[in-house]
């Protein structure tokens, strides 16, 4: 397990005037980074004061000791011994960066480098050491997930990775209603093998998000995608383990038996 550094030289370039657009210091610092380091790509270098305080505020917290700790020691629950190299990572929401959909993507059907993942930190937003490590610990999962399955195409796939994602770690949605879990379940048995983001990210995000991106919402509530996943995958570990449950070649009758 490794971290790139990101946070000590983002705030050193969100520090540097951006006069100058594609030509100012902090643009050009920036490019000589994302170029050739992991990691760095995910910044927007010409965020304002808030991306900056987010990185000083993850510096405070020591988050990339907290995600490497995170990160080791779900591997290590994971059996999983292979090399992994995160990144945490701030994005900034704005004209060219939609908070839910770069989120969404990320956690469904983006394509995942191969041992390599981004723990998104956004700009903005309060966080404290229990968030680094909850997502730091989601990140691991994916990206063990993605080295021992590949990438995650259909919903189903997308469900059973995300549940174990949070099961394994922090679950931050808590547990589903019963008419919600009733409505995921109900929406697996028709979509389970889509491929189609927008049904995949309305079924995990629920109604409110699919609206915001202009989809049609499925009668789900937020977050109850997650809440459903989460909740289903914390019963297949407690029976048989982490290591079973990431390896275990998921199928849509294992999700919605």
């Amino acid at each position: 397990m490794r971290i790139a550094e990101t946070l000590a030289a983002m705030a050193e370039i969100y520090r540097l005037s951006r006069d100058g657009r594609t030509r100012s210091p902090r643009f050009l610092a920036y490019l000589s980074r994302a170029e050739r380091e992991w990691g760095f790509a995910a910044y927007n270098p010409m965020a304002g004061n808030a991306a900056l305080e987010m990185v000083e505020r993850l510096q405070s917290l020591g988050a990339e000791r907290l995600a490497h700790e995170a990160g080791d020691r779900t591997a290590r629950r994971c059996l999983f011994t292979g090399e992994m190299t995160l990144a945490i990572v701030v994005p900034s929401p704005g004209l060219w960066t939609d908070r839910v959909a770069t989120e969404a993507l990320h956690r469904t059907t983006g394509k995942r480098r191969a041992r390599h993942g981004l723990v998104q930190m956004w700009a903005g937003e309060p966080v404290s050491a229990e968030d680094v490590q909850r997502e730091a610990s989601a990140e691991t999962v994916r990206t063990i997930w993605t080295e021992l399955h590949g990438q995650a195409a259909t919903l189903s796939a997308v469900v059973a990775r995300e549940g174990l994602a949070y099961a394994l770690g922090s679950n931050p949605f808590g547990s589903p209603s019963s008419e919600d879990g009733a409505m995921v379940r109900g929406a697996l048995q028709v979509l389970g093998d889509t491929t189609a983001s927008d049904e995949i990210i309305s079924v995990l995000y629920g109604d409110a998000a699919a609206v915001r991106m202009g989809w049609p919402p499925l009668g789900l509530a937020d977050h109850s995608g997650f809440r459903w996943a989460a909740d289903v995958t914390a019963k297949v570990v407690a029976e048989c383990g982490a290591e079973d449950a990431i390896r275990r070649q998921w199928t849509l009758d294992d999700l919605i038996m």
